[in-house]
C-alpha cells in the first residue's frame, strides 16, 4: 500500500511532546508500506522515511492545489493521511485528492475541543467552518480520533462549542489510541492498527479508484454474464487489458461490482473466461457503510403529467405503459442519483424480452417530453450494456447532452 502523509508543520510535530509518536509511526509504517510524508515546514529527515518539504513559494491556495497535483501524480499514493484541522493547506490538499478520486483520512489531534474552539473564534475559527472545515469533515473518508472522549465530543459538534448537533458530521470514524499512551503497545502494534484502518477506508469507495481499463473490464465481465457473449462496444480491448490487472484492480472490480447489485454477473463473467474470484466472500470484507446516493424525492407515478393514450388518442396498452411508466422513474432516478447498474441491467433484460409496440411507447414517451432523454439512455446502455439497437424502441442519441448524462453516471459512482 502506498501512503501520503501531510502535515502542516513537521518541525511543530517532532517539537511536541503530545504529538512526537507520529515519527516513529512514520518509521514504522515505512517497514511494511511505501510511505511519503508531505510537509510545508521541515525539521530534518525522519529515519528511513521520504519526506518532501513544499517550497517557500508555495503559499497561496491555487499554487497549493497545482503543487499538490504534481505530487499525488508522481507518488500515486493509494490513501493519503491528514494530520491537519484548521488549515488551508489540508483543504487544497483534500480537494485534489477528492478530484483525483484518492481516499482521504484525516487526524484532529483533538482540535476540535471545546476550548481550543473557543479560542479566536470569531476572528479565525467559524470563516474557516464557513469556508472548508464544515465540509471537509463531512466529506473525508474517514475521521481518525486518539481517544474516546474526543469522539464522543465529535459525534455532537456544531457551528459553535454552544451548540450541540443531533447528527454527526461523519460517521465513518475509529479510535486508535498512540501506542506512547498504551501501556504494552509499540509504534508497529500502532502501524498494523492503522493499516488495517487504510484497507478499510480504501474498500469503502473502491469507484474513486478505478481506472479506464478496469471500467472497461467491468463492462466486458457484466455482458458476458448478461448475454453470454462480450457485445458491449465500450469494451473493446478489455481482454487485454485484463492480463495488465493486479490483485488490487481485481479487488475493486469485485468490490464495485458488490455495490452495484452485478456481481452474480460478474463472476460469471470471470468464470466464463478462467478468472478465479480474488476473495471468497466479498460481502464478507470489512467496510464502512456508504454513503446514501441522492437526495431524496418523488418518483414518476404512471399517470402524473399525462393521463395516457396515442397521438390517435387510443389508450395505450399496459405492458407499453408499465414500460414508459419504467423508463420515466428510471430517468428520474439517474437525476437524483439513485440508480444502480443493477438497474440498468434489469431494464435491459426488459426491453430485450419483453413484446410490446415501439411506436406506443414513443408516442407516449414524446407526449411526455421524454422520448430525447430516453433516446440518450438508449445510448449509455449500447456502449457499457452491450443493448443492440434491434431491441430498442427509439434510435439512439449521441449529443452533448448525452456527455453530461454519462458525467452524471460517474459523479454518481457507478460507471
Amino acid at each position: 500500500m502506498r501512503v501520503l502523509h501531510f502535515v502542516p508543520s513537521l518541525k511543530a510535530v517532532m517539537d511536541s511532546a503530545v504529538m512526537g509518536y507520529k515519527a516513529a509511526l512514520f518509521e514504522a509504517m515505512a517497514r511494511c508500506a511505501d510511505v511519503m510524508v508531505l510537509t510545508m515546514r521541515g525539521s530534518g529527515p525522519v529515519g528511513n522515511v521520504k519526506v518532501l518539504t513544499c517550497p517557500s513559494s508555495v503559499s497561496l491556495p491555487w499554487r497549493m492545489r497545482r503543487f499538490f497535483n504534481g505530487r499525488l501524480a508522481e507518488f500515486r499514493p493509494d490513501i493519503v493521511h491528514i494530520h491537519a484541522c484548521w488549515s488551508v493547506a489540508a483543504y487544497c490538499a483534500f480537494l485534489e485528492c477528492r478530484r483525483k478520486g484518492i481516499p482521504v483520512v484525516v487526524t484532529l489531534d483533538r482540535q476540535l475541543e471545546d476550548w481550543h474552539v473557543r479560542r479566536r473564534y470569531w476572528l479565525c475559527k467559524l470563516p474557516a467552518l464557513l469556508l472548508f472545515q464544515h465540509r471537509m469533515l463531512s466529506r473525508v473518508g474517514a475521521l481518525h480520533f486518539v481517544c474516546g472522549q474526543e469522539f464522543s465530543r465529535f459525534s455532537s459538534f456544531g457551528w459553535h462549542p454552544s451548540l450541540k448537533a443531533g447528527v454527526s458530521l461523519n460517521a465513518r470514524t475509529v479510535v486508535i489510541e498512540p501506542f506512547s499512551l498504551s501501556a504494552g503497545e509499540s509504534a508497529d502494534d500502532m502501524c498494523r492498527r492503522m493499516l488495517s484502518f487504510y484497507r478499510k477506508v480504501v474498500d469503502s469507495d473502491p469507484f474513486g479508484r478505478m481506472d479506464i481499463s478496469q471500467l472497461k473490464v467491468e463492462d466486458t465481465l457484466l455482458a458476458i454474464g448478461m448475454w453470454g457473449v462480450s457485445t458491449s462496444s465500450g469494451s473493446l480491448g478489455a481482454p487485454d487489458a485484463m492480463k495488465c490487472l493486479d490483485a488490487e484492480a481485481w479487488r475493486r472490480i469485485c468490490l464495485h461490482a458488490y455495490d452495484e447489485g452485478i456481481l452474480d454477473y460478474v463472476a460469471y463473467g470471470m468464470k466464463a473466461l478462467g478468472i478465479g474470484m480474488p476473495f471468497a466472500d466479498v460481502g464478507a470484507v470489512e467496510r464502512f457503510s456508504p454513503v446514501p446516493a441522492g437526495n431524496g424525492g418523488v418518483g414518476f407515478a404512471p399517470g402524473n403529467r399525462d393521463s395516457g393514450g396515442t397521438k390517435d388518442g387510443a389508450a395505450v396498452p399496459g405492458l407499453e405503459d408499465a414500460l414508459c411508466a419504467e423508463v420515466s422513474a428510471f430517468l428520474a432516478g439517474i437525476r437524483r442519483g439513485v440508480v444502480r447498474r443493477a438497474d440498468f441491467v434489469r431494464l435491459c433484460q426488459t426491453l430485450r424480452s419483453a413484446d410490446y409496440d415501439e411506436d406506443a411507447v414513443c408516442c407516449r414517451l414524446g407526449r411526455l417530453g421524454l422520448l430525447s432523454d430516453a433516446a440518450r439512455l438508449m445510448q449509455i446502455m449500447k456502449e457499457r450494456y452491450g443493448l443492440t439497437e434491434g431491441y430498442m424502441f427509439t434510435d439512439p442519441l449521441d449529443d452533448r447532452r448525452t456527455g453530461v448524462l454519462r458525467r452524471k453516471l460517474f459523479k454518481s459512482k457507478i460507471q
